[in-house]
């Protein structure tokens, strides 16, 4: 299991004011919102900054003159949580590396494992390398200005993305490896320092100017007085941005049912804490009346739509939910308005707690809204119910039906944790994250309901509508690799189209060749329905789908790894002389002639390079899109000769664009895809 270690000495840090905590700026109204949590040191300390685990490192210059050091971690936590793409520690004191001429100060050495470890690769006679090792070694010429020999200079500036450094950066310098809780430097003694932890979102990469700035800050533009609908809608897409940031404080007070490691200093060494300890040492500290993390009884619940945005992206829902910690409260009398920060972040604090609370967890009871032509369906992605252990597949699913007296479903609930500070129980922080999906429902090929067409909610008439997100080549962020097979960490919720299968949870993934682009959805979890039963293996769900190609070097990859009976052949291509690549799922039962994905397969779309950027034409023809774009399929013709058949699929893309009215596109494509080979 991944060591994870707390990013400083808690003792060389100052308590938090509340002005530098993450989330939304004191005074601001509701237009700018902290990303980076803020620290000052101890008068006459410059604290170590530790490395929080495995991962390559970079570093730039900032806006105040000292450093960033990027950290892309190798391996993620022990616990769900959203996927950490990078951290960021700010306010890195530049003569705890660099020396006075600029190189690396191998003089500190002993007292830094990266330095260290340059050094060490920098003497390598492989190398060939003499005198002390450049600032080139840490990435810190990787800019506009001072890039030698590079045609393109730009790639390194503010608006790029922040992958450039670690796939496409100097091909002659290797960044530097580092291992959890090693010392990577010191921070400032008297200018800010912190920390910011960007998470992966899909189409949202992370740029590089949130490096060169000490501190980070998610701006937006106010309300006009006299706002419009797309006024409005605008404002909060813009306001989305902050969901690419998780609070560190709630990072760190998630590892209460696991192992964060510590620096102790009486001790001079990591100690591990877990439970309460986090609380009381990392959270809290010592300090009476004050605390080193000014976020320490927060805890998020982070609730999103289908697509990835936030709950009420598609202003269907509602800004309000009903939820209360009292376990005797009436559920109908306790209505939030979710926004209510100004922002599309809401959590719970000890505010929410009742009176004469005990114990050392407290459940979450919440009702979602209640939407037109869906069967809504809750999934936990991060999270606990009942205990504190990850949750199996099965329990992350809540089916809450729906209330015919209210706007919303039935209450549901998740647990979360309690700290013990001073014996008065508090809310300590944490993170959970919620998904509402909503299936559709459909009678002949026409939402049940009719759908408002004004509404900006994806309207489906089938189950292949809106069935994943269009990723591209750009969302890898390597270039020039001969092939590249990478899974996103966002999850969309796959619908079976009828009670006897079973819907499932995925993962998009995209695959990329010489010739080839694949988009996937993984199954991550099955929504198995309460009828079903545990033993059942051949319920029918969809078909993988498979678009005309020559190149085969994906699929044959593919074949190896997708669980078996993954099968591949090769059929006449209806458009040609050529052959087409068929990537299908037989009947677990083993009887060939009816083809499917079962209930535990992938679904697969293949197209070539240029199929894809006919895709991506439609974005730039529909500028500006807003949230995820999607693709939707829609069943053609039935193709069948003397030795095979198979289905024809045409794609559909979904967005929303607009610049003055904000609206709904579906664009068709030529792009064609078949599937359901018989052989």
């Amino acid at each position: 299991m991944s060591r994870f270690y707390f990013f400083t000495d808690i003792g060389s840090v100052d308590n938090q004011s509340a002005t530098d905590a993450f989330g939304p700026v004191i005074g601001s109204t509701g237009t700018q919102f902290r990303v980076t949590s803020i620290h000052q040191a101890v008068t006459g300390e410059n604290p170590t900054a530790y490395a929080v685990c495995d991962g390559l490192v970079c570093a730039q210059t900032d806006d105040q003159g000292t450093l960033t050091l990027i950290l892309k971690p190798s391996v993620q936590p022990p616990f769900d949580f959203p996927a950490i793409s990078y951290i960021l520690y700010k306010g890195i004191d530049p003569l705890s590396l660099l020396a006075a001429d600029g190189t690396i100060d191998s003089v500190q050495e002993a007292d830094n494992k990266l330095i260290s470890a340059i050094k060490t690769a920098w003497e390598l006679e492989a190398n060939g390398n003499t005198g002390a090792p450049t600032r080139a070694c840490l990435g810190l010429h990787l800019n506009p200005v001072d890039y030698p020999g590079d045609d393109n200079p730009q790639r390194f500036a503010d608006t790029e993305p922040l992958d450039r450094f670690f796939y496409e950066g100097d091909p002659v310098i290797q960044l530097p490896l580092v291992r959890g809780g090693w010392r990577l430097g010191k921070f400032s003694s008297s200018l800010p320092c912190g920390i910011e932890i960007v998470v992966e979102r899909i189409g949202r990469r992370p740029k590089i100017a949130l490096a060169r700035k000490a501190t980070n800050i998610v701006q937006v533009s106010a309300l006009p007085t006299v706002a419009n609908a797309s006024d409005v809608f605008r404002h909060w897409d813009a306001k989305e941005a902050i969901l690419d940031f998780v609070d560190p404080c709630a990072f760190w007070g998630s590892f209460f049912a696991a192992k964060l490691r510590a620096w102790n200093t009486a001790n001079d060494e990591f100690e591990k804490l877990s439970g309460n300890e986090i609380y009381e040492t990392v959270l809290r500290g010592t300090a009476t009346g004050a605390a080193k993390f000014a976020n320490r009884n927060r805890s998020y619940i982070d609730i999103r739509n289908e697509h990835g945005n936030s709950l009420n992206y598609y202003q269907a829902d509602g800004p309000n939910i009903q939820l209360t910690l009292d376990a005797d409260a009436d559920i109908d009398t306790c209505e939030v308005n979710y926004y209510g920060s100004g922002w599309p972040s809401f959590g719970v604090d000890n505010s929410n707690l009742p009176a004469g609370t005990t114990g050392d967890k407290i459940d979450v009871r919440f009702a979602l809204p209640k939407t037109a032509n869906t069967r809504p369906l809750t999934y936990i992605s991060a999270g606990y119910r009942g205990r504190f252990r990850r949750l199996k597949d099965r329990k992350r699913f809540i089916d809450s039906p729906r209330r015919a007296d209210a706007q919303y479903l039935y209450e549901t609930s998740i647990t979360i944790p309690l700290a013990d500070d001073a014996g008065v129980k508090r809310i300590q922080a944490g993170y959970q994250k919620l998904y509402h999906f909503k299936r559709p429902v459909i009678f002949k090929g026409q939402p049940v309901p009719p759908t408002d067409p004004n509404s900006l909610a994806p309207a489906r008439a089938n189950v292949l509508d809106y069935l994943m997100p269009l990723l591209s080549p750009d969302d890898l962020g390597i270039v020039g690799a001969p092939m590249i097979l990478r899974t996103f960490n966002e999850v969309f919720y796959v619908d079976a189209g009828g009670a006897d299968a079973d819907g499932f949870v995925a993962n998009p993934a995209l695959a990329v060749d010489q010739e080839n682009i694949v988009l996937m959805l993984v199954p991550k979890a099955h929504d198995v329905p309460a009828h079903s039963s545990s033993s059942a293996t051949a319920k029918i769900a969809w078909p993988a789908l498979a678009l005309p190609t020559e190149g085969d070097s994906i699929f044959q990859y593919l074949a190896g790894l997708l669980p078996a009976p993954l099968k591949m052949t090769k059929v006449a291509d209806p458009q040609g002389p050529g052959k087409i690549e068929v990537l299908y799922r037989e009947n677990p039962a083993g009887i060939s002639q009816t083809v499917v994905q079962n209930n535990h397969g992938a679904i697969v779309l293949a197209m070539s390079h240029s199929e894809m950027s006919e895709l991506q034409a439609v974005l730039t023809s529909k500028a500006p899109v807003f949230g995820t774009p999607m693709l939707s399929l829609v069943m053609g013709d039935t193709h069948r000769d003397d030795v095979t058949s198979y289905l024809e699929f045409s794609l559909r893309v979904n967005v929303l664009s607009g610049t003055q009215t904000v609206g709904k596109a579906i664009e068709p494509s030529q792009v064609k895809i078949y599937s359901h080979a018989d052989i």
